[in-house]
């Protein structure tokens, strides 16, 4: 009977620290998930090429976010309504379109968004702000 004991504590024991190592396989989970803003809503700015080739060209995107991801269109030009999606990682939007040929990363920061991103024709600064 004590041995029967000793082995279940052993096999308890053990199975603690594999639950463990697992838990803490992955330490950036929370900050993959936290939201801390919505993105949600229409939004209007500028684009340009840090080259100066062209810009600033305007940019209206229309966002959609549900919890961390967020879904929705930009138009750019001639290219009108194009689908988009993305996901928020703390107060970072990452967003791609037109299947990873336009991507970019914007720092939110309250109903305004900037960051860089890359298209066909090279890398791009976006500026926008949330219309009323």
């Amino acid at each position: 009977m004590r041995i029967a004991v000793k082995r279940l504590i052993a096999w308890a024991v053990a199975g603690l620290i594999v639950f463990a190592s697992f838990a803490c396989a992955r330490s950036d989970w929370i900050q993959s998930t936290l939201v801390t803003v919505d993105v949600s809503g229409e939004w209007q700015g500028n684009i340009t090429r840090p080259a100066g080739a062209y810009g600033p060209g305007l940019i209206y995107l229309s966002l959609r976010q549900s919890g961390p991801k967020v879904t929705g269109t930009f138009s750019l030009g001639v290219n009108k309504d194009v689908p988009l999606e993305g996901t928020l990682s703390g107060d970072v939007l990452r967003i791609q379109g037109r299947g990873g040929a336009v991507t970019a990363e914007l720092q939110v920061n309250g109903d305004d968004m900037s960051g860089t991103g890359t298209t066909a024709v090279g890398p791009i600064r976006i500026e926008i702000h949330r219309q009323p």
